[in-house]
């Protein structure tokens, strides 16, 4: 997705057309002589830098200018193929001190799926964020709310599933997750529950099966899961145990059927799986041996019947 408010590469010259796209006008994109007055066309690559030829372009901006750098009404980008990408007010779009394509927004800014439905809508004061956002599922259906206080983001934050369910709730201070996380079936039994403190995961994260019984729980220390995380059946009974440190998972991951007896032993190196893995029956035979390399099967893998 394009950030207007982000500098974009620069190049030393940069091709702007009117409305033949045939008539091409060159100009010194290094001094920000944008012509006034007169209809043009940008062309951008995917990464939103400026192109000289139309032929490599993804998007293309229709702008006029009223007076240097100052442009005259809404400002529309378009996908190549011509469907509305974006459109939005700006006060300024010229160039930064170094050189780079610099928009300042003021005003209602709108992005587009490709088959012409808003993909997002949001507000700017001189250049700042504020009010609330929204995007859009391609259907229409909103999929995201939040409100933003002076360029940061504030409030409660609620995103939806496409048929208008809420999909998760979270919370923010200053820009930064603060509190509980509660994520929802579409049904809107919870789904798992964890806390945040200045944008960072902290403690305990408990995940539900859609009947509200406790699926896993495991633990965050600053963002990375640590400890030992405990894989439930709906039952309660354990279904899996298995370590974590700095996120990734180390060590044995022991899998257990819903009667306690052990279904699976393997190991984790790094968040990769590596090794024997062996597979037990529940009567405590063994049911196949396989070996794993960097989380790929590697080797002969052995079945074998309860007899042995």
């Amino acid at each position: 997705m394009k950030n207007i408010f982000t500098a974009l590469l620069f190049f030393i010259s940069i091709s702007l057309f009117s409305q033949d796209e045939n008539q091409f006008k060159v100009i010194d994109f290094a001094s920000g002589d944008y012509p006034v007055g007169e209809k043009v066309k940008i062309l951008f690559d995917k990464d939103w830098s400026p192109l000289n030829a139309i032929d490599s372009a993804y998007y293309y901006r229709n702008i006029k200018f009223k007076e240097k750098n100052i442009p005259s009404g809404m400002v529309v980008d378009y996908f190549i193929t011509g469907e509305k990408q974006s459109s939005f007010f700006a006060t300024y779009v010229g160039l930064s001190e170094e050189g780079l394509d610099s928009v300042q927004i003021n005003g209602p800014s709108y992005f587009y799926h490709i088959n012409g439905n808003k993909s997002m809508d949001r507000f700017f004061l001189n250049n700042i964020q504020v009010g609330e956002e929204k995007t859009y599922y391609e259907s229409g259906a909103v999929k995201y709310k939040a409100n933003w206080v002076d360029n940061l983001k504030q409030g409660e934050e609620i995103a939806y599933y496409e048929s208008g369910a809420v999909d998760y709730k979270a919370n923010y201070v200053d820009d930064l997750a603060q509190g509980e996380e509660i994520a929802y079936y579409e049904s809107g039994e919870v789904e798992y529950k964890r806390n945040w403190v200045d944008d960072l995961a902290q403690g305990e994260e408990i995940g539900y099966y859609e009947s509200g019984a406790v699926e896993y729980k495991r633990n965050y220390v600053d963002n990375l899961v640590k400890g030992e995380q405990i894989g439930y059946y709906e039952s309660g009974a354990v279904k899996y145990k298995v370590n974590w440190v700095d996120g990734l998972k180390q060590g044995e991951e022991i899998g257990y059927y819903e009667s306690g007896a052990v279904e699976y032993k393997r190991n984790w190196v790094d968040g990769l799986k590596q090794g024997e893995q062996v597979g037990y029956y529940e009567s405590g035979e063994v049911e196949y041996e396989r070996n794993w390399v960097d989380d790929l099967k590697q080797g002969q893998e052995v079945e074998y019947s309860k007899d042995g």
